[in-house]
């Protein structure tokens, strides 16, 4: 046995005994309990564990002090490696886990945590010895040098780390995008756990060791590339359901009488879309309506599946499960399937993380009523489709004309997406210069396609309420709301409620464009750059900064920039991690640059530019940062994959070299790639928007309308009657003196019942605040949409979601939206009559 072979054998022993001194050390210092000690102040089954260790440093020792006289490697060592060489899938799958148990903590075991911090110590030991083995097994430093700086544009690195060196000195000095600014200032995103960044490194190296075992037939490898997108998309939807739902600030803890998950705040108004439309009140009662493609969405939704809240959901993250798909072609189309494997995983995992971080964090998940998923599933499909067409030699206005119906229709779910614009149309004109004509024609196309598909919605808005526009009544409220507020270090104290942002104040129309000074166009350029920083600050923030595998609860508890009360504390591990990742993400952009020149930062620029509307919108942090994080994403695995393989590939662990994980897709497959003809999908993809278009407006135009909204006295005792509902006729006969009684006849939605001091958070809804006394609480669609609250001892025994009722009450005006102070409820269709008389 030479040198070369007796040398990593030598090492293992060594490491083997180092990590046996220090388990035995651990597992010694752990307090035994005194009713369990046996001998020297430990217990028995302790000091069974501790002569177990004492065994294998023994035998390290021997094995160590035999190296020298053997001349034969070991048979067992040579069975083993050529084991692995030929399932070197189990070779990753037993390298992984053993890794996964060195760095799980004790706590997440839950009430076994004390017996398994008892044996941990033991446990790593093993693991470790395994994991050190499998490393030295096949450890050998290749001699062949690895040219990186073939794969980076180290230009494009160095502007980097000056741009981020001089934003660092910026936040500090300035405290601009660390300090908290409104309302609207968010915590963090959903972070991504260490666990889920190990799993979507190992599940691309565990697939590409499948592929080149099936290497023999070309074509053998290929079926793992081909079937990948089908098995994310029903892993995503089967995870994702099999985690059961946790109450949210947008979907509230289940109260009394029908203990079901209704929408609160933003949701509920986009629910409440829905629900007028089906009832035939039009989009909100024919009037301003906000993110209406997502009205017009759950109204199919609850066409198909009904009202029940997890039902609708469930049918919602079957639609969304798409968008670890898109994801997946996105890392493979700039670079290979082994970055889109691992972008497709990480999107998955990362969702599930957000489902279980909802009580602690204020984020957003495919299972509430939000728009902020969907606008990050069209800024990612308008991505690719650009990168579709920029990378097509020939001109392709088809596609061009499918990549503005979706920008336009994409306005209609957030259209805070209109800046995003920018970058695309600069796109479009500067991929060829060279004919001015052609690019002003690109522009053009573009333009107008993307005008057209807005064109139906845009004349709905015309004929409803006078203004031909997308969301004119959403700029109005942003800058009536938040461009005339001044910065105040007391403005937001920690833990307070946010006021839901789909509220516009009616009495507040301040026409402050016709006051806008230099001091206002200060404060908005202040305000922008603190919520665009903030943004961009929180997009780094979201990857790990431990390598431990902690869970949600831990990474909240050890991180303080979780909290929206955040303003900058970092401690040295933070510190450490943030400019590991930074350096991932900034070779992720020079390595982008050294492939496709300035194209490469197209992504990036659609990452900016959305946070720079959030900015102008003065909105930051939490929900905020997910529409385009993935973009931050995509260049930090592409720089961490480069970094890992490289490294992996040098030192004998992986044959897998750098062309693999980043240049051309042809790679992975190692056959021949068929051309694909596109024009059929684009054709159907453009047939599919249009119908949406045109199809948003059809059902405000077909449904008639159900309830006649306020109705007469007479009529309102004539309904009552119609369906024999006993009444005490004295009590109404008193309700009927005043003249400000209104009495309505409509559908009512989310009956909740609060006891005295309960109610929601929030300050602007204001019929679902706490009050001294108990109080059911629901919505309307008739005469307007609008909150009802009555006040009750007691819950109603039976009161239906999705019921008609008749209600006689009094509207109570309030700043931001009224609501009707109830005094009596019937529910014709179950005989029921709810009163309340109100105190004098």
């Amino acid at each position: 046995m030479t040198e070369n072979h007796r040398f990593p054998q030598k090492l293992f022993y060594i490491f083997s005994a180092i990590e046996t001194i220090i388990a035995f050390i651990v597992l010694a210092r752990i307090p035994t309990d005194p009713k369990n000690i046996f001998f020297a102040g430990l217990s028995f089954n302790r000091l069974l564990l501790l002569g177990i260790m004492l065994l294998i440093l023994a035998m390290c020792i021997f094995q160590l002090s035999r190296l020298k006289i053997t001349t034969h490697e070991p048979r067992l060592l040579l069975n083993i490696n050529k084991f692995f060489t030929n399932y070197e899938w189990i070779y990753y799958l037993i390298l992984f886990s053993s890794w996964i148990l060195i760095i799980f903590p004790a706590y997440r075991f839950g009430k076994y945590e004390v017996i398994y911090s008892r044996i941990q110590p033991l446990i790593i030991l093993i693991s470790s010895l395994i994991f050190t083995f499998l490393i030295l097994l096949k450890f050998k430093i290749k001699q062949s040098p690895i040219n990186l700086y073939s794969n980076i544009n180290v230009k494009i690195l160095l502007i980097y780390l000056f741009i981020v060196a001089i934003v660092w000195i910026f936040l500090i000095t300035t405290r601009f995008g660390l300090d908290i600014d409104h309302d609207f200032w968010g915590g963090a995103a959903t972070p991504i756990l260490p666990l889920v960044l190990y799993t979507s490194l190992f599940i691309p190296f565990l697939l590409s060791s499948l592929r080149k075992k099936g290497k023999s037939d070309e074509n053998e490898g290929n079926w793992i590339i081909k079937v990948f997108p089908i098995i994310l998309f029903l892993s995503a939807i089967l995870i994702w359901n099999l985690e059961p739902f946790t109450p949210h600030f947008f979907a509230p803890k289940v109260r009394a009488p029908n203990y079901e998950y209704y929408p609160y705040s933003d949701a509920q108004i986009y629910d409440m879309t829905a629900q007028s439309l089906l009832n035939g009140e039009g989009y909100m009662n024919r009037g301003y309506v906000q993110r209406p493609l997502y009205g017009f969405m759950l109204f199919i939704f609850h066409t198909l599946v009904g009202q029940n809240y997890l039902n609708v959901v469930f049918l919602q993250t079957i639609l969304y499960a798409f968008f670890p798909v898109l994801i997946f072609y996105l890392g493979k189309k700039l670079f290979s399937p082994f970055i889109g494997i691992s972008l497709g995983v990480i999107s998955v995992l990362r969702e599930l993380t957000a489902f279980q971080a909802s009580p602690f964090m204020e984020i957003v998940h495919t299972k509430l009523y939000m728009t902020d998923n969907w606008a990050s599933f069209f800024a990612l499909l308008i991505t690719i489709l650009m990168i579709f067409w920029f990378m097509n030699k020939k001109e392709n206005h088809l596609l061009l004309v499918l990549i503005g119906t979706m920008m336009g229709i994409s306005l209609l779910m957030r259209i805070n997406l209109l800046l995003i614009f920018i970058p695309i149309f600069v796109t479009v004109f500067l991929k060829n210069t060279k004919n001015f004509k052609s690019s002003v024609l690109r522009i053009g196309i573009l333009g107008l396609s993307s005008f057209i598909i807005l064109l139906p919605w845009m004349a709905r808005n015309y004929f409803q309420i006078g203004e031909f526009g997308i969301e004119p009544q959403k700029f109005r409220m942003v800058i009536e709301t938040r461009f005339g507020i001044e910065e105040k270090s007391d403005s937001i104290e920690s833990g307070s409620t946010k006021p839901s942002q789909m509220i516009m104040p009616e009495n507040n129309i301040n026409n402050l464009l016709n006051k806008i000074d230099t001091d206002s166009v200060l404060n908005i350029l202040r305000f922008t750059t603190a919520n665009f920083l903030h943004n961009e600050i929180h997009s780094v923030l979201i990857f790990p900064n431990s390598i431990y595998a902690e869970s949600i609860n831990g990474v909240i508890r050890e991180n303080g920039f979780i909290q929206e009360s955040w303003v900058g504390e970092i401690n040295l591990r933070q510190f450490i991690a943030i400019t590991i990742n930074l350096l991932f993400i900034g070779l992720g952009i020079s390595i982008s640059y050294k492939k496709y020149g300035w194209f490469g930062l197209f992504p990036l620029s659609i990452h900016l530019f959305y946070n720079l509307s959030n900015g102008l919108a003065r909105v930051s942090g939490w929900r905020y940062v997910i529409v385009t994080d993935w973009v931050i994403i995509l260049y930090y695995m592409v720089g961490m994959v480069f970094i890992l393989t490289a490294l992996l590939h040098k030192i004998g662990l992986s044959d897998i070299r750098l062309s693999f994980v980043l240049d051309k897709e042809s790679v992975f497959l190692e056959g021949q790639q068929k051309t694909f003809q596109g024009k059929p999908v684009i054709l159907s993809s453009l047939i599919f928007v249009v119908i949406i278009a045109i199809g948003m407006v059809m059902p405000e135009l077909l449904i008639e309308k159900k309830y006649a909204g306020e109705v007469t006295k007479e009529e309102f005792f004539q309904l009552i009657e119609s369906k024999n509902i006993d009444y005490d006729q004295d009590k109404m006969r008193n309700l009927e003196e005043d003249a400000d009684f209104v009495y309505i006849h409509t559908r009512a939605f989310y009956p909740r019942y609060y006891d005295p001091g309960e109610g929601e958070p929030g300050n602007n809804i204001e019929w679902l605040l706490a009050q001294d006394y108990g109080q059911l609480g629901l919505m309307i669609i008739s005469p307007n949409v609008a909150g009802v609250t009555i006040r009750l001892d007691d819950s109603p025994v039976n009161f239906p979601h999705n019921e008609d009722v008749l209600i006689i009450g009094k509207w109570v005006d309030t700043i931001y939206m009224r609501y009707l102070q109830a005094d009596v409820i019937v529910l014709p269709d179950e005989s029921e009559l709810i009163v309340s008389f109100q105190p004098n």
